[in-house]
């Protein structure tokens, strides 16, 4: 067995670089392999041994504030989610409550419906909800958590990266415990980047925009690739999954969602609210849309996710986790 295929099953066992990127010394023989073995702790060489201590750290500081931020707020998105589940189920309205259904919290004037997300998650929920509710909703909590934890170990490649993991401890333990489908977006938009050169992954795009309105924004990044193959698989992957939408939520529910992203108002720390401007977050989203169509791919990958983030009617340090997915551009 040669170096190079030492240092390739190596990197690949321990799977925190890209083998093509792996920057092990190239050594040859059997006397440098051995050399390595003996020096390096087993081919994995200083780099591969920093990079594992961070990615520890990185693992370790988002377990400690998901487990303190868990001991005061028990996944209540997830919970969201599971009664919109029941009253589809139930054949009730899917933004409105009535006698009977799971209690949910409102923030008027914010919001006053029990479901800010499209109709989507709620037929996702159905069959989770036909389920004892606390293994339907820990279940769903305990996916959306490993997404996390698994974004923040592909992500953590050395001591920068580590570092943007503990600026936004706080927003990752928040989103670990919440259960909420952003979570789920978060492995998108790093699959976006990590199979940049795959057009199917422009699927990804239709079906996040349908799950959450807002992802509809990376349609630039996908016309900044100038091939239209990725869009055409937007294009089907909406399609389909919207179908599946209005089978298991039915039509009157897609029309009722328009009347809430209507009425529902910038929340406390996004860029509307502290401008006092309603509708600046639609114009945002338009113009960083726009913007990152007629940029290079690389920056519109950039300027589609920092677009997400500030150009959202809800901003808080949970949200400011999309912004991870940015430490993948140096690969």
């Amino acid at each position: 067995m040669d170096s190079a295929r030492i240092r390739s099953a190596f990197c690949s066992r321990c799977g925190l670089t890209n083998p093509r990127g792996c920057r092990t010394s190239a050594l040859s023989g059997w006397a440098s392999d051995a050399r390595t073995l003996s020096e390096g702790g087993w081919g994995i060489d200083r780099a591969h041994t920093k990079q594992g201590y961070a990615v520890l750290i990185a693992i370790g500081w988002t377990l400690f504030w998901s487990i303190l931020i868990g001991s005061l707020y028990l996944g209540h998105d997830a919970w969201t989610y599971l009664a919109a589940g029941e009253r589809l189920n139930a054949g009730h309205a899917l933004y409105a409550l009535v006698p009977g259904d799971r209690p949910v919290d409102l923030s008027p004037p914010y919001f006053d419906v029990p479901l800010l997300s499209p109709p989507l998650i709620a037929v996702v929920f159905r069959p989770l909800a036909a389920l004892p509710w606390s293994i339907g909703g820990w279940s769903w909590v305990a996916i959306t958590a490993a997404a996390v934890f698994y974004a923040v170990w592909w992500l953590t490649r050395d001591l920068k990266g580590l570092a943007v993991v503990l600026i936004l401890g706080v927003g990752l333990g928040w989103a670990t415990i919440s259960g909420n489908v952003d979570n789920l977006l978060l492995l998108g938009y790093v699959a976006l980047w990590r199979f940049r050169d795959d057009p199917r992954t422009g699927a990804i795009v239709g079906i996040m925009g349908i799950a959450k309105i807002i992802p509809f924004v990376l349609v630039g990044y996908l016309i900044a690739r100038r091939d239209r193959k990725p869009l055409l698989w937007c294009g089907a992957g909406a399609v389909a999954v919207l179908a599946i939408s209005l089978v298991g939520a039915g039509v009157d529910a897609h029309i009722a969602y328009i009347g809430v992203l209507e009425r529902s108002l910038p929340q406390p720390g996004s860029l509307p609210y502290l401008l006092g401007i309603r509708w600046l977050s639609p114009v945002l989203l338009s113009i960083g849309t726009m913007v990152a169509a007629g940029a290079p791919v690389r920056w519109s990958y950039a300027i589609c996710l920092m677009t997400i983030v500030f150009g959202s009617p809800v901003l808080t340090s949970r949200e400011l986790v999309a912004l991870l997915p940015l430490l993948a551009l140096r690969s």
